[in-house]
């Protein structure tokens, strides 16, 4: 078991390393040879590693597919859609992440990528995560500068699956359709939690460390901060990952033990490492949620939903 998994990461691996992706039929042809090689001994590992590149390169062509259409670039599109994540202010603007349902140009309906990042440069709005909007834009592919030592914001783009980039345009077509609710998931929920360590948390700096760890909203961290950070060897900390998720729920997980023992009929009912173990996992699922289910927290939570699930 173990040496087909470092089999099927190897292959993943091995993925990453190549300048473009091969064609499709190359993972086609990867599955097949896979299937063959994992059921004979001695080769399974070989099959493994082909199933984990063959996995890969489906999943990267799948991603790249999700890009704005050439003819679409610097086109004015009216869209309709919703606020996802946390918006951030920036200067007398916003920039936020938003989930087209419908988009046309000229009249014609137009497909536009899942997800996408706009501008809204001296916008007047209150931008809330979870709001639907009518508005109109401009696009561009997700492309960012590349200069050696600085943020590559185009890596990115594509890790977050923005499949395009652009700006609102000053236009009576912009209209707010819905307000967001509790119900439209955890991005409005970490907006609501975000405003309120902002009126009540002080000074600042405590501000931005309780929002970093609360709802994983870095923004408010300064650079002198960070530098701070590095210097101790701390800055790992401040990033929710795996420590995090994991203190969480073993907190949940003992705490559910502690008071469900103390009902016989209870323990009679659901035996109790049951419990712990539906109780950290809820735990662990809320806590990823608010911290915006970071690639760090989707790792660590998909290690302890293993375990726990195993221990169910």
């Amino acid at each position: 078991m173990w040496i087909n998994t470092a089999g099927f990461a190897a292959g993943i691996m091995l993925c990453q390393q190549l300048a473009s992706l091969p064609a499709v039929y190359w993972s086609i042809a990867g599955i097949s040879c896979g299937f063959l090689l994992a059921r004979r001994v001695g080769f399974s590992a070989i099959g493994f590693l082909l199933f984990g590149f063959s996995w890969a390169v489906l999943l990267g062509h799948w991603a790249l597919q999700d890009r704005l259409a050439p003819e679409l670039i610097g086109k004015t599109l009216n869209i309709s859609g919703h606020i996802t994540d946390l918006p951030d202010r920036v200067g007398r603007g916003w920039r936020f992440n938003f989930v087209p349902e419908d988009a046309s140009s000229d009249d014609s309906k137009v497909r536009l990528p899942t997800k996408i990042r706009l501008s809204w440069y001296q916008s007047r709005a209150e931008i809330h995560s979870g709001q639907s909007w009518v508005l109109a834009v401009r696009l561009k592919p997700p492309v960012g500068s590349l200069n050696p030592g600085v943020f590559d914001y185009e890596t990115w783009l594509f890790q977050q699956a923005i499949g395009a980039r652009g700006y609102v345009l000053e236009s009576p077509v912009n209209s707010l359709l819905a307000e967001g609710s509790w119900y439209s998931g955890f991005g409005h929920i970490r907006e609501k939690l975000r405003a309120v360590i902002n009126r009540h948390a002080a000074p600042p700096e405590a501000a931005a460390i309780l929002k970093a760890l609360t709802v994983g909203d870095k923004s408010s961290i300064s650079a002198s901060m960070w530098d701070v950070f590095r210097r101790s060897g701390i800055n790992h900390l401040v990033a929710i990952s795996g420590l995090h998720i994991g203190m969480i729920a073993m907190l949940a997980y003992f705490l559910a033990g502690f008071f469900w023992r103390f009902s016989s009929r209870l323990c009679e009912l659901l035996p109790t490492p049951y419990v712990q173990s539906i109780a950290a996992i809820a735990a662990a699922v809320i806590y990823a949620g608010l911290a915006g289910f970071s690639i760090p927290t989707q790792r660590a939570l998909i290690m302890l939903l293993v375990i726990l699930l195993a221990k169910i």
